[in-house]
This record gives C-alpha cells, structure tokens and sequence, in this order.
C-alpha cells in the first residue's frame, strides 16, 4: 500500500546573506539585524520573516528589491524599523528590470503591538503595499499599532494598505478576545494604485472579536483605481479620517460597507475632488461628517444627508494636474476646518485637506508706538497690502493703511487686528497690543500744622515714582521746618505720565512756662506750686490744674506742661528739697542675761532727752525685769525724732547630753545636747547632734546657749573597744566547674555573703565572683574582708572539615580552640586527615592558655557508590542510520557520553565505521558517581533498505498542543512506535498496521517518535507546548 504524505515548506532558521557587485542577497528564511547603504541594493530572493523576539532596522538610502512571488513578514513580538529621512527615502519595489504592479507579494505586519514603523519608505510594484493584520490567538487578545508616515506608497495591484482586524473563534474564549488592528497612517501619498488605497476590515468569530481603529490624516490619495478607502464588515471599524485629499480616485474618498457601528467613525477637515463618488455608506447608522468640502464628484453623497457643516466649493488646489494638492490663499478650504480642531502650525483655525496653508508666507507687518500716556496720540501702522480692515477695542474701525488717534482714553487699550490683502486678493490677518497708560492722580497725606520744632511725615501716592521739590525721590518725606513752608511732588507711572500736587505747611510758636512756690521743707511737711504762661496745664502728678499742693517724702522734680491756644506746649522744672528727719537710732544689747548690765548708747542729732532723765548720748542699765528706755532726737535742721528700746532679761540654760558610751573601733555614735538654741562642741562642731568615731577613749564637752543667748555646760567619756583581725585562706583562681574552700579566722562568729555562718564554706563559681565575710569578736566589734574568685573559661571547642562523603574519599578534620589536642586516634596535631570506610565517631579534647580542658566529637557519614550497569538496546548501527536516542543504562537519569553522542543521542554518521566505547554515567542523590562502558559497532550496511531519511516519517503539527498525527511514506508493513522522553524513558510503544497514526493527550515536554520495521528505521524529534 503506498502512503501520501502532505508536503510543508520550512524556512531556514537563520540566513547567511551574500554580497555579491556592490549588493546583498538574501536567500530568504529569518533575518534581523541592521540593513544599511553600503550594502543596498538588498536582493530578497526567497519570502523572509524577521527572527522571533528581534528586529530588522533599515537604515535611510536603502533599497530593498523582491522577486517576483516574495514577502517580508513581521510576526507578534518583533519589529520593522524602516527609517528614512527626506533626502534619503528607503524604497521597497521590484528587482525586475521593467516592473509592474504585482510584481512582488507584500510587507506583511502582524500584531506588532511593539510598534513597527514604516516612515519615509517608498513602496512600489506590490499586490499589498503594507499588510497591517491583527489575529487572536489561543484565547489572547491581538494588537498592531503600526506607524505608517511620510511614505509614498504606488503601483500596486490590489490594495496600497490593508489593515485587518480577525477574531479567532475556535477555541470559544471567555471573555471574547479583541483583534485590534489601528495603524496611525499619517502624512502619506497614496497615488496610481491599481485597486483600493486604503482596506479597512475587521471579522469577527464565536467569542471572538475584530477592531480597526485607525487614524488616517493628512494624506493625499490620489489616482488609485477603486475606492480611496473602503471599510468593510460587520464588526467595529472606527477610524478617524481627518485632513485628507481625495483626488481623482476611480471609487468613493470613502466607502462603508456592512459596518454595524458606523456612528463611531469620525470624517472631518477632508477635501473629495474629482472622485467618481464623495461619501457612499452602506449602514443604517450615520457616521459623524463634519467641515468637509465635496466638489465636482461623480456623486458627492450616496446614501446619506449632506452634513451642515459640510460645503461644495472648488477647492483651489495650486496644481493637481501635476500632483500639488497645497491650496492656494483664496482657497474656500483655508481656515474652514472644525474650530475645535487642533489650531494649523501658523496657530491659524484648522485648514480642509492634508495639507495647510501657511499665512506666513503673505506679506504684510503691522506695528503701534505705544505705550503713550492718556490723551497723548498713538500710531497704528500697517505695509505690503493693497488695502487695509483695522478692527480694535471700543468698536475701532478704520480702512486706513496708517493711523493716528488722538486724545486717547483708557478703554483703547488692547489688541488691534488689521486683515492686509494683497494684491492677488490675498488676506493676511496680523495682531498688535496697544497700550495706553493711565495718568496718575498724585495726593500728598499728613500733618499740615506743626508747632516750632516739630516734624511731620509727608506720604505722596497715586504712582510709581515721585520727585520733591526738596530733592527726595521717596513716596514719604519727613520735614521739620521752623517757619511756613510749601512742599511740592511729582508722581509719574511706569511709562512715564505724570501729575504734581503741592501742601503748606503752618508753624505756631511755643508758650513760655513758670513755677514759684516753697521750694524746701522737712519730710512730713507740705507746700504750694503755682504754674503760668498758658491756659492749660499738666503735671507730672497728672493734676491739670495752675496751683498744685505736694508733700514729698524725698527730694523730688515736679514738671508741668503748658499748652496755648494753638496748642503748643512749653515744659518747666523745680526741685523740692526734703530734709530728712534725724535717724534716731539706740545701740546696745536689748536682750540679756539675768545678773548682766548693757550701756545703750543714742545717735543721729545734735542733742538728746532719756525718759530716765539723762541728756547724755550714752546710758548704762542694769534692769532684772523687761524694761523700755526712750530718746528724743533732734539734728541740725530743727528736725525732731524719737525712739525707744525694750531691755529683755533672760533665764540661764540647763545642759543634758544623751548618746552610747561605749562602742568598737571604726564605730560611731550621736551624742545629742539639750535645752539649747546653740551649741559648741570641744570638737568645734556647733550642732545639737554631732557623730564621733573615737579610736581610743576620750571626754567629749558641749556648750549650750538657749534663745536668749545665755549659756551652760557638760561632758561624758567614750569608751573605745578593739575590732577583730580578719584573714580568708584557699585558692582563689580556677577553671569553669572546679570549686574551693574559703577559710575566715579572727573573730568568734561568723557570716559570709553567700548566708553560711561557718568559718570554712566550699563554693564553685561559674564566673569571677567576689566572696565577703563579717567575723564577731567577744566585745562583739565586727570587721569584713573579701576575696576575688578568678574563673576561667573551658576552651571553645570546634571541628571544621566534610562530614559526609562517598567510599574512598577522605577527608582533614581541624579542631580549634585551645592550644594543644589529643584526638581519639592518637594523634596530637589540630588538623588530622582520615578516610574511613564505614561511619565513624571522631572525638578530640583540647586544651587552652589557662590549663582547661574540653571535648568535641563529629560522626562522619560514609556513602556507597551506586551500582550502574549499561546494556545497550542496540549495539550495531548504520553509518547512514538517524540519531538514536540511546536506551539501557540503569539507573535511570544518567548520561551518555562517547564519540558521535550529543545529549544521550547518538549519531553514527559522525562516527563512520567503526567500533567505539560508550559510557553511561550516573550520579545518585548523594553525589556519588560511577558509570559502566559498552563498545557499539558501526557497520557500511551497504542493503538498500537498511535505513531511510527521517523525512519518510512525517509529524504534524509540531510542535504540537499534545494531540499528533504520525504519516509514514512508503514504509512496507507493521511499524514498531516507541514515544521516548529526554531521559531516555519509554512512555509509550505501539504496533502500527496503518499508514497514518494519530497520538492524542501527550504532556508537555520534549520527546523522540523512534520507528522501524524490518526494513527500515527512523526517528524525529516532538515539541509539546503548553498552549
């Protein structure tokens, strides 16, 4: 029975290009990379497709040339940068010597949502210039955002962009995916093309969806075939047509066909002209049509109203015949475009059509002289125009060239507008800002009557900058003029207009103030001041009357303040002189002790009078009661004082002393005087309690006043007795865990800090620690004293080294810590090496600098090799014969190695004939390896059947979502099928008795379809993806 096979082409993987008289061909397959002038012309002599995950930039001045039947294709994930500039175009035509439309396939982008861009390119002689295309794929939503700009794109057959947006519905995706092919097609000519410029069309699917939403502006399409853009199909096509010239085009500027949601298209600012159809929709739903011109078409609309904003006037292009779509000065086109448009370069209103005319280019300037001041003239000056319209604030008018307004106000300010027209009948519009400044009004503000000496502060406003007559530039002036005076500013703005305004300022003359009356007396007394020389009066008393009455205790200022009539004031002083009254003072002891006499003695006069009788300044008394003495004073200025003292009598004190009397040595003890105020101790301290620390016995002394300052006496006698003498024994420095015996002598009781009342107590510290103990003698005097304890640390011991490892190997083990080892083998040293063969125990014990000891032990663990055997499933191959996967070596998970063995296939063509070692190696969880050697033979197997190509066994498709159909052509009975993963496993074997199989359900992964039968062997590599 003979099989049929289908037939796949499959392209190259990679491209090697050749460059051959100055150019460079590309055999076809994938390509990337950067394609630059020096190697152009570019010859594509078989379709290519750009390399997954990369890009293919085209540089400016290249020229790619096509075969006849070729492609360049842009998948998802990659990119086209073909760049130009305006002097060096990139050109994509045919490589024929007389090309003709259709001469080559197409460029073919395919949901490059990374943004290929086209700019600058010609594109010539194609079926499809630009194949814009957007497919969902296995439940994914599709994207192209193309860039498609500056670029001439003529001579096609069929279409000069196609822009596709396909849903795919066969895997039933919820939610529904979006195809979304929208382009931004942008500045383009579009010309001389056989059949449509621009194909918009989007196709839906189950659960699937297409969508076009396009920006095309300000292209010129022109002299095409059909239809200048056609829009087709019954899902969301949306484009935004703006600002294009449809000219001369064999079919509609713009044709709706089938749409559902034609009210999301936008055609606005465009320009249809000499096409044998305007606007033709097809849809129920009116698409938005605005500020289009439509003029001498076949028939400017079909199927629709004419939009109200749309109008019919020939357009004035300056030479279509010839290709120049710009439009004239006069064109109805220009400034006609939707307000709301973005404004034209110029910053004029939107123009229709693709391209805008440039005001700039008109001749004519306008300009003004100001800023001018209020009332003052100012010119408004236009050039280069046959006639003039000024439009201005205030309803200003004028048909004058230049002009001159006179007595100008306030409300002519702001911006003037002359539309200049030339002399073809050209209108040019130009603004200029006129400024008329206001005159300030000047004011001067502040006191305008002063009296003699004063000042006054002038504030001028009403502008920007001020002059004064007295040469100040300030808005304020201070001026202190003795006589009248007139003071004068000028207040001008910014540009300089000006106003003045002048004040007087009056200048009164002061009044002439007096006081007279006593002027000295004694403290006590009073007297009467009496001011003149005004009509009013203030005092610094703050009385306001002429004649004020004053009786100050010291020397003292009185001012009063005179005002007159015109309210200036005059000050005058005096000084009242108080004499003081005599100090009488008495000096003595007022307080003493019964049986004591004091002599009082009188001061401050000149003369003195004793209720005792006596005139004398000193007196001596003896009184045994309380008793007052009083003495009249009189000083030098007649004053007179008195003053008198009382003489206390006091009792004498009765001393008492309290305190312990007999105590240890080092002791102390508070002796506490009594039925005192004050105290003086024979030990110099003057408080009632004082602390003593005797060393021997001795007589302590107090004396003691009371209040009254009368004082008595007493004394006692301390006894000292001996403290013990302490002494601890024992060892006082050792290791972590060790412990000693603390031995106390000296006294006949005993207590250590640790609560043991003993003489000896044992202690183990684990760090320093200090030990304190207090010993009692008879007299029961107590001394301490303490000992340090000095611990020193067990050595840190540690063991580095490998602790597990395969039979055979070895290993050092390094101890640490200390500064000598004994190792449980013997061995002395830190580092010892071993290489035991079953697990063992290692224990090393260290000692430090200070004589202490400690242990460490690790336990190595000792790992068996595996045990690994290899028995070839097929020892004897043909030279010709395809890889094989090689299968035998246990355990599983091991690898081939050998000549002509590439990740565990063999391959006995690199081999040639001959008898060659294979080895499988294997390396077990432990990371022990072993392996095990087979030899193979290679044989001529010169038989005509012996081996076929693996292209007799066919795959598809592959890679594959798990589901494969298996085609053998010309394969004679039974075939054996064996499914092998990459680990050499058999997942699946069958016996096929048909020429076509089919495996379904295969997990993801890599895997080798190995068939033979008698008379023939061959095997292919399967990719399962995970789709």
């Amino acid at each position: 029975m003979k099989k049929s096979v289908p037939f796949t082409l499959f392209l190259l993987s990679s491209l090697i290009p050749f460059l051959l008289l100055g150019q460079t061909q590309i055999p076809g397959g994938n390509v990337s990379g950067v394609w630059t002038a020096s190697g152009s012309p570019y010859i594509i002599e078989g379709s290519i497709t750009v390399d997954q995950d990369s890009s293919l930039i085209i540089k400016p001045g290249v020229t790619v040339k096509f075969t006849a039947g070729t492609s360049l294709s842009v998948n998802d994930g990659e990119q086209l940068l073909a760049i130009g500039t305006p002097d060096s175009m990139i050109t994509f035509t045919s490589n024929e010597v007389n090309p003709s439309p259709g001469s080559w396939n197409r460029i073919y982008l395919n949901g490059t949502e990374s943004g290929s861009t086209i700019q600058y390119s010609i594109i010539e002689y194609a079926i499809y210039g630009i194949y814009c295309r957007a497919w969902t794929f296995a439940c994914e939503d599709a994207d192209n955002f193309t860039l498609i700009e500056n670029c001439e794109i003529r001579q096609t057959s069929q279409r000069a962009i196609f822009c596709e947006g396909e849903g795919n519905s066969s895997l039933g995706c919820v939610p529904s995916r979006i195809a979304n092919c929208s382009p931004t097609i942008n500045n383009n000519k579009i010309y001389e093309n056989l059949g449509l410029g621009i194909y918009l069309v989007a196709w839906d699917g189950f659960q699937a969806n297409g969508f076009v939403g396009t920006l095309i502006s300000n292209n010129q399409i022109f002299e095409n075939g059909s239809d200048a853009i056609r829009s087709f199909w019954n899902d969301p096509v949306s484009p935004v047509i703006m600002n294009n010239t449809f000219y001369g085009n064999g079919g509609s500027g713009v044709h709706l066909i089938g749409n559902l949601d034609t009210l999301t298209y936008i055609i606005e600012n465009n320009i249809f002209n000499e096409n044998v159809e305007g606007i033709n929709s097809d849809n129920s739903l009116v698409p938005v049509i605005r500020y289009n011109n439509l003029w001498h078409n076949g028939t400017n609309y079909i199927n629709l109203i004419v939009p109200i904003y749309d109008i019919s006037f020939f357009p004035l292009f300056v030479d279509p015949f010839a290709g120049d779509f710009n439009l004239d000065c006069l064109s109805p086109c220009v400034d006609k475009g939707n307000p709301d448009s973005p404004l034209d370069p110029d910053g004029t209103r939107a123009d229709m059509g693709a391209l805008w005319f440039d005001h700039a280019q008109l001749p004519g300037t306008v300009s003004n002289d100001s800023p001018v001041c209020e009332g003052d003239p100012v010119s408004l000056n236009a050039n280069d125009g046959v006639s003039y319209s000024w439009t201005g604030p205030n309803d200003f008018t004028s048909t004058e060239q230049n002009i001159v307004i006179f007595n100008t106000t306030i409300n002519l300010t702001g911006a003037y507008t002359v539309v200049i027209t030339d002399s073809e009948g050209c209108k040019k519009e130009l603004n200029t800002e006129v400024i008329i400044s206001e005159i300030p009004t000047a004011q001067i503000n502040g006191l305008l009557e002063i009296c003699n000496g004063d000042s006054t502060t002038l504030t001028a406003s009403g502008g920007s900058n001020y002059q004064w007559n007295t040469g100040d530039t300030t808005a304020f002036i201070v001026v202190s003029p003795a006589l009248g005076t007139d003071y004068m500013v000028t207040v001008s703005s910014d540009l300089g207009c000006a106003d003045e305004f002048n004040v007087s300022i009056i200048v009164h003359d002061l009044p002439t103030a007096q006081v007279i009356g006593p002027l000295e007396l004694c403290n006590g007394d009073s007297t009467t001041l009496t001011a003149s020389g005004g009509t009013n009066y203030l005092w610094n008393t703050g009385d306001t009357t002429a004649i004020i009455g004053v009786n100050p205790s010291v020397d003292t200022e009185y001012s009063v303040t005179v005002t007159n009539g015109e309210g200036c004031s005059d000050a005058f002083d005096v000084l009242v002189v108080v004499h003081e009254l005599p100090i009488a003072m008495i000096d003595g002891i007022a307080e003493l002790c019964n049986g004591d006499s004091t002599t009082l003695t009188a001061s401050g006069g000149v003369s003195y009078q004793w209720n005792t009788g006596d005139t004398t300044a000193a007196i001596v008394v003896s009184p045994t009661t309380d008793t007052s003495y009083m003495v009249t004073v009189t000083n030098e200025e007649g004053c007179v004082k008195e003053s008198s003292v009382l003489i206390v009598v006091n009792e004498l004190p009765a001393v008492l002393i309290e305190g312990v009397f007999e105590l240890c040595n080092g002791d102390s003890t508070t002796l506490t005087a009594s039925d005192g105020a004050t105290y003086l101790w024979n030990t110099g301290d003057t408080t009632a309690a004082i602390v003593v620390s005797p060393i021997a016995d001795t007589t302590f002394m107090v004396t003691v006043t009371n209040d009254e300052g009368c004082e008595g006496e007493s004394s006692v006698l301390i006894v000292v007795n001996e403290l013990p003498d302490v002494l601890i024994g024992g060892i006082f420095e050792l290791c972590n865990g060790d412990s000693t015996t603390l031995t106390a002598s000296g006294g006949a009781t005993y207590l250590w800090n640790t609560g043991d009342t003993t003489a000896a107590i044992v202690v183990s510290p684990t760090t320093d620690t200090s030990y304190m103990v207090t010993v009692t003698n008879d007299e029961g005097c107590e001394e301490e004293s303490s000992v340090l304890i000095v611990v020193n640390e067990l050595p840190d011991v540690l063991i580095e080294g490998v602790f597990e490892f395969c039979n055979g190997d070895s290993t050092t083990l390094t101890a640490s810590g200390g500064v000598s080892y004994q190792w449980n083998t013997g061995d002395t040293t830190a580092a010892i090496v071993v290489s035991p063969v079953a697990d063992t125990e290692y224990l090393v014990t260290v000692t430090n600098d200070d004589a202490c000891t400690a242990e460490a032990a690790v336990q190595i663990v000792v790992n068996e090799l595996p045990v690994v055997t290899l028995n070839l499933e097929q020892a004897v191959f043909c030279k010709n014969e395809s890889e094989v996967v090689l299968l035998g070596g246990m355990p599983l998970g091991g690898t081939y190695i050998g000549q002509g063995v590439t990740n565990n296939i063999f391959d006995p063509s690199a081999v040639g004939i001959n008898t060659i070692p294979i080895t499988y190696v294997f390396v077990d969880g432990n990371g022990c390896v072993d392996s095990a050697s087979q030899e193979v033979v290679v044989e001529l197997c010169v038989g005509v059947n012996s081996i076929v190509k693996n292209e007799s066994m066919h795959l598809f498709p592959n890679p594959s979502d798990g589901n494969v159909t298996i085609v053998f052509e010309g394969w004679l009975g039974d075939v054996r099928m064996e499914l092998v993963d990459v680990q050499g496993r058999v997942i699946q074997t069958e016996v096929v008795t048909t020429a076509e199989v089919q495996l379904k359900e295969i997990p993801s992964g890599v895997y080798w379809i190995k068939a033979s039968n008698e008379n023939f062997v061959a095997t292919k590599k399967l990719m399962v993806l995970d789709l």
